[in-house]
């Protein structure tokens, strides 16, 4: 793998952690109780982890 698509994929990687680290801090949605907009940030939090799994593998 070159050594530009390297950053690139470590520059997503960490994108995709910011915006991971960005909703784990949203605590807005406890106060409206809305378990359908909670169950979606739970689907997203997840997808995203798989995404940030997938992205490392290609960081070496």
């Amino acid at each position: 793998m070159t050594p530009e698509i390297k950053k690139m994929i470590a520059a997503k990687a960490a994108e995709v952690q910011q915006i991971k680290s960005d909703l784990e801090n949203v605590t807005y949605l406890d106060d409206f109780n809305n378990e359908a907009a909670s169950n979606s940030l739970t689907e997203i939090d997840n997808l995203l982890d798989d995404v940030i799994v997938i992205l490392e593998q290609f960081e070496d």
